[in-house]
């Protein structure tokens, strides 16, 4: 019952949004995420997660702790549909990427279309 309520909220969420919803398989990114680096059998041992992150877990996990309590933004929430947003950790894992690297993970080189257009 909830699922053909939830696709027709899609549906008219569409309509009038004149967009089509995404789905980015949030969940399986943080159960992945979890199971990669913070399960009792993980898939990386910690050397991995500080190559990655610059940081031990322990130290990423208190941070994430301090920063949820700061501001909510890192607290997991549900959108106006019901679904369930990123998870704190992958938020965090998110900024500390950036900070540790400069950029965006997904992000490309410019290429001459874009700095035409930027220009």
């Amino acid at each position: 019952m909830n699922s053909v309520r939830l696709e027709i909220v899609e549906q008219v969420f569409q309509v009038l949004n004149k967009k089509r919803y995404i789905h980015r398989n949030q969940k399986g990114s943080h159960y992945q995420l979890i199971k990669d680096y913070f399960d009792e059998s993980c898939t990386y041992p910690p050397e991995y997660f500080h190559k990655r992150f610059r940081m031990q877990q322990e130290l990423f996990l208190r941070i994430l702790n301090d920063v949820k309590a700061y501001d909510d933004y890192f607290v997991q929430k549900k959108d106006a549909t019901g679904r369930l947003g990123l998870s704190s950790i992958n938020k965090m894992k998110i900024v500390v990427r950036i900070l540790v690297y400069g950029c965006a993970i997904n992000m490309r080189p410019p290429n001459e279309a874009d700095v035409v257009r930027l220009l």
